[in-house]
């Protein structure tokens, strides 16, 4: 068995609408038999709304250290509470 990231079983995923992605990843896949997603987990393209939400969320976790994913989805779902009172505050501010 390999060792590093092959040994561990993480699977080098490639972006198929990058034209360079490495030939000899490609071979690596080939030859120990891996299935990749046919569908993107991570794409460069992203909508400014992405970019609006993610930006700041990326800020508030910076740093932060989580010792499982359970910790670090409160974290995000304690960030979503956040914003929305800050977005309500500001609406009814504007209204009086």
């Amino acid at each position: 068995m390999p060792s590093g990231l092959l040994g561990r079983g993480l699977l080098p995923l490639h972006n198929s609408s990058r034209h360079h992605a490495a030939h000899a990843t490609q071979e690596t896949i080939q030859e120990l038999m891996w299935d990749p997603p046919d569908y993107l987990l991570y794409t460069v393209d992203h909508t400014p709304c992405d970019v609006a939400l993610f930006s700041p969320l990326k800020d508030h976790l910076g740093g932060k250290c989580f010792s499982c994913d359970a910790e670090a989805e409160r974290e995000v779902w304690v960030w979503l509470r956040q914003q929305l009172t800050l977005f309500c505050t500001a609406d009814l501010q504007k209204q009086v």
